[in-house]
Order: C-alpha cells, then sequence, then structure tokens
C-alpha cells in the first residue's frame, strides 16, 4: 500500500537515512492515516464541496463540516461556523492580519518573527496603516516579557504587559497552545 510505503520512508525519491529538516513546511512523511483518507476521497469522493447538490459534493460539504464540529470540540469553540479553513499557514496568517488589524493600529513583533507574518506587517506599515514596534530577543530567542527591549513603555504601557501567545525561541506546548486558545475571546 502507498501509505505504508511513505510512512516508512521507501517512495523511491528518498533514502531511509534521510533527515528531513522541511516538516513544518510540507510535512513529510505523512502518517498512513492521512494518506488513506486522501486515497479514499480521491477515489470515493472527488467532488467540490459547496459547488453542486448531488451526493458526492454533500458528502464532501459532510467531511468538511465533521472536522469544524471536530476542532470546535477540541478548543471549546462554540460556533464552529467561525472556523476558516485555508490552503497553508502562510494564507491563514495573511487573512488573520489583514482582516483584523485596523487602520492607525499598533502591532509588537518579536525581532525573530516569522516572514509570513513580518512581509504583511511591513505591507500594512508601508501603507501608513499600523505603527510597528520590533521587541529585540536574546540570542536563545527570548523576550523578558517585564521589561521588552525596543517599545518605548511610556507610549505604550498596556501593550507591554498583557498577556499574549508567546513563543519562547522554537519551543511551543500544543497543549499549552491549546489552552491559550481556550481562553481566547475570539474562541467564544
Amino acid at each position: 500500500m502507498i501509505a505504508d510505503r511513505c510512512w516508512a520512508g521507501k517512495t523511491g525519491l528518498r533514502d531511509d537515512s534521510m533527515i528531513y529538516f522541511d516538516n513544518a513546511c510540507t510535512s513529510f512523511p505523512k502518517p498512513p492515516a492521512v494518506l488513506e483518507a486522501i486515497q479514499d476521497y480521491s477515489l470515493h469522493i472527488g467532488s467540490t464541496p459547496g459547488r453542486s447538490g448531488h451526493r458526492l459534493a454533500l458528502e464532501a460539504a459532510r467531511l468538511i463540516f465533521d472536522a469544524r464540529e471536530n476542532l470546535s470540540q477540541l478548543f471549546n469553540i462554540s460556533r464552529s461556523e467561525r472556523l476558516v479553513f485555508t490552503s497553508n499557514a502562510t494564507e491563514a496568517l495573511n487573512l488573520a492580519i489583514m482582516g483584523l488589524l485596523t487602520e492607525g493600529g499598533h502591532v509588537i513583533a518579536p525581532s525573530m518573527e516569522h516572514n509570513s507574518v513580518m512581509r504583511p506587517l511591513n505591507y500594512l506599515l508601508r501603507q501608513g496603516l499600523i505603527e510597528l514596534s520590533i521587541i529585540r530577543c536574546s540570542e536563545a530567542g527570548h523576550i523578558d516579557l517585564d521589561r521588552p527591549e525596543g517599545i518605548d513603555q511610556e507610549k505604550h504601557p498596556a501593550h507591554c504587559r498583557q498577556p499574549r501567545l508567546q513563543r519562547r525561541g522554537n519551543h511551543r506546548s500544543p497543549a499549552g497552545d491549546r489552552e491559550i486558545i481556550r481562553g481566547d475571546p475570539v474562541s467564544g
């Protein structure tokens, strides 16, 4: 079966000794359950949800509805219709940044922020729509949240002290993220 060969790293494209560093971008190799779901969809549904009312289109829509319901339950979101699926994380970040920031807003970002966040922020800055402050990080990637270097605390005292989802270096806890998301006002 295709799923077993890919999971074992025997695709013919890569050898078993390969160390794959681009996993956050492409998630390779995919777990067998993912490959099996893709194969099942391709063989038995293959329709676009929301474009028609025939049986296969309705089945595709049901899969998306079920995914929304399951994620809503996982993250304690009361209205599953508020979840949006995008092609990838960059598209999701662009949608959120461009859709949520308002003219005259002020954004504080760490100096080690990912390019997929900084590009739309810099675009909004160049358009004169937002102010952007960069908090300098230590060599280890940490920010002192009590005294964030690079932020005028007299001008922005509340921004410097309010709780936020914080990446410390590249170490994040999915369980910790889930707890932060559960308390997020957007989730209700």
